[in-house]
């Protein structure tokens, strides 16, 4: 590996980049992936896909028949590109679009590096793609269309774009995520529906506050559902919620 693949590997700049300041269009770029942090089961079919993919055997051909020793064939190999394809399909699926970067010695691919596709947006025009930039620590680095390898699903609105498989499932993901939050928001209230407490008569924050503590002591969480409550002081507990 050469020098100056290392240096890129490092993530520092060669001659190829510039990194520029970030202007205010970009100042709370993140893209979301919601869907593999927050879903179980989109984020097990990613999984699923991403080790298929790595695990496939790849071979070098001509013609269909296998040539070994080539210069590609040590190049994926010096790149790691189980890991390489691993990544950019979790890319393709929660992006729609996947970028590597080569390592160059001169005009001399020597390596290829996944770029994370949550990071980056590229510049367009009616003649394709201008630029890529990386929006990483608080700069953001850019990169020619020659430094690039892009990747990306299909689009029927946008030639140079790719929709997420994610996107397509987004509804059923929010609804299973929602769903989630309101079961563990239910037990983290002890399992009990809501209730409001009204007296005709003053009641002190300090008394109110032992009259609440005591209810959820008595009667709050699963093990204590259905009990029967005798409340005192007047107090008159009504179901503001359904459990």
């Amino acid at each position: 590996m050469t020098e100056s693949f290392k240096i890129l590997q490092a993530g520092k700049i060669h001659d190829l980049k510039a990194t520029i300041s970030i202007p205010g269009w970009a100042a709370n770029f993140k893209r979301e992936v919601g869907a593999y942090s927050k879903s179980p089961w989109a984020n097990r079919c990613i999984q699923i896909r991403m080790n298929t993919m790595s695990n496939l055997p790849w071979e070098i051909a001509r013609d269909d028949e296998p040539v070994e020793g080539t210069e590609l064939e040590a190049l994926l190999t010096e790149s790691n590109f189980a890991e390489l394809i691993r990544f950019t399909e979790a890319d393709l699926l929660i992006h729609g679009q996947a970028y590597w970067v080569k390592g160059l010695a001169g005009t001399k691919i020597v390596g290829l590096r996944r770029l994370n596709a949550g990071t980056m947006t590229m510049a367009t025009t009616s003649q394709g793609i201008s630029y890529f930039e990386q929006q990483l620590e608080g700069t953001i680095t850019r990169f020619s269309v020659e430094e690039i390898i892009y990747l990306h699903e299909f689009d029927p609105d946008n030639d140079l774009a790719g929709v997420a498989l994610v996107d397509v499932a987004n509804s059923a993901i929010e609804s299973e995520y929602n769903a989630d939050r309101y079961i563990a928001a239910f037990f983290d209230n002890y399992a009990m529906p809501s209730i409001i407490f009204s007296t005709e008569s003053d009641l002190p924050e300090t008394e109110a506050k032992k009259a609440e503590a005591w209810w959820r002591r008595l009667f709050g969480g699963p093990q204590n559902q259905h009990k029967t409550a005798f409340v005192g002081r007047g107090l008159t507990p009504t179901v503001v919620s359904f459990s």
